[in-house]
């Protein structure tokens, strides 16, 4: 097999499994990088790897990196897939918050991809070889005003074909903008990097948009719509859904297409499934299941932790639940937190200790807190006899919060948090807001 064959061959066609149903044999995920770049999660695979538009959790990392500044928790992932003439990959993906808006991923895969008959340019056999590839990333997320987030990666692969190693390193570019749970937008430029032994990496620029409704509810859905442009490979769009019972169980199911004849779908396009259950609300499994057409299917099963308990959260004392108002210029504290204290279960509220670089929108985010930052307006009515102004909190202040608003209550602090204006950087206090802000 010449030198040539061997290269088309590690870097389009042996590594069939790259991870995205919806993506051809030679596109920006599949080329150069078919194991670190997108599709390790299974929640992404599921809804038809619209995740660009989505950007959640550590899995950001290889989607978009502008997710990272939206993580809250720390977060360990990890990934296994198997199917398609017996390939198996394993991912590891660790997202760790760095506080003020900041977020690091790190991942480290292995594929491998099994054992095959080898054969010369007349077809004459010579002997078997495998196939296999290692792979890291790494990438960093942050914050930018106007509800912006931006995101970099840098990524190196290793793929071992018979007698042939290739080494690739390149990286990718995001950005995430999203002011209200109804609309976040998402775009990533991928594989920017120099040529392997003479070939150009196969690069991709991805845009998507994605709308919670009813986010934080009993019933819960995620609508998410994106597109693919590839420099190698057919252009794309994805459809994604995701239904979410009682924040335990959900179901999820897309499609995608090539563009500009749709009705042509191709082995790595049409539908994808799958679901998930949330354990805990620590410890969550994801599953989905990619029919490949005639190239069979693949599964992937996803086992993510998250270690919300770092943030430091205790049980709040019965004392702490309605602390007697403070007697300053600051607005009067909410006729909920001036009710007698029989008539609040101390079991229904919880306590956050404000650590360096919080902000009411990062707590809010938190899982174990709201899980949606544009509830912020909640945490700041049920703390307004020690904050003034929601810009403005203080390191080692004891905030009360609870998670059993009713749904109206939670519209209501969504649409506040949207209409608000965007945070500008000052160190003294705005004028006193309304009581009923």
């Amino acid at each position: 097999m010449t030198k040539r064959v061997l290269i088309f061959l590690l870097l389009g066609v042996v590594f069939p499994a790259s991870l995205r149903a919806a993506e051809d044999l030679l596109s920006a995920a599949g080329f150069a990088f078919p194991s670190i770049q997108e599709g390790a999660s299974a929640r992404a695979l599921a809804m038809g790897s619209t995740y660009v538009g989505i950007a959640e959790g550590s899995a950001s990392l290889l989607w978009n990196p502008a997710g990272l500044a939206t993580l809250q928790d720390p977060e360990i992932a990890l990934h296994h897939e198997s199917g398609l003439v017996g390939a198996t990959q394993e991912i590891a993906v660790l997202g760790v918050p760095l506080g003020n808006g900041n977020g690091l991923g790190l991942s480290v895969n292995y594929e491998d991809d099994g054992t095959f008959d080898g054969h010369d340019a007349t077809g004459a056999g010579t002997g078997d070889y495998s196939a296999r590839t290692y792979g890291a990333s790494l990438g960093w997320g942050f914050r930018a005003p106007l509800g912006f987030s931006l995101g970099l990666a840098l990524k190196a692969n290793r793929q071992e074909l018979a007698n042939t190693d290739l080494n690739a390193f390149a990286g990718d570019a995001g950005i995430l903008w999203s002011r209200s749970p109804l609309l976040t937008v998402g775009a990533a430029y991928t594989n920017l990097g120099p040529d392997v032994d003479g070939s150009q990496l196969a690069q991709g620029f991805q845009a998507g948009v994605s709308s919670y409704v009813g986010k934080g509810g009993d019933y819960q859905w995620l609508f998410a719509l994106s597109g693919e442009a590839l420099t190698r490979g057919a252009n794309s769009v994805h459809l994604g859904v995701e239904h979410t019972l009682y924040q335990l169980l959900a179901l999820r199911a897309g499609y995608a297409f090539d563009v500009p004849d749709p009705t042509t779908t191709g082995d790595l396009q049409g539908w994808t499934f799958g679901g998930g259950i949330i354990i805990q609300r620590d410890l969550s499994i994801d599953y989905a299941f990619v029919p490949l057409a005639g190239l069979g299917n693949t599964q992937r099963v996803s086992l993510t932790y998250d270690f919300g308990e770092c943030g430091g959260r205790q049980p709040v004392a019965k004392a702490s639940v309605t602390p007697e108002p403070v007697k300053t210029a600051t607005p009067a504290p909410t006729p909920e937190a001036a009710l007698p204290k029989e008539t609040i279960l101390p079991e229904a509220w919880e306590n956050y200790v404000v650590k360096k670089g919080d902000s009411l929108w990062e707590i809010t985010g938190q899982y174990r807190v709201m899980g949606d930052s544009f509830q912020w307006p909640l945490l700041f009515k049920a703390n307004r006899d020690q904050i003034a102004d929601p810009d403005l909190i203080e390191v080692n202040q004891d905030l009360r919060f609870r998670k059993d608003y009713t749904q109206q209550e939670i519209k209501d602090a969504v649409d506040k948090a949207a209409e608000t204006p965007p945070y500008f950087p000052h160190t003294t206090q705005r004028a006193p807001l309304s009581e009923k802000y």
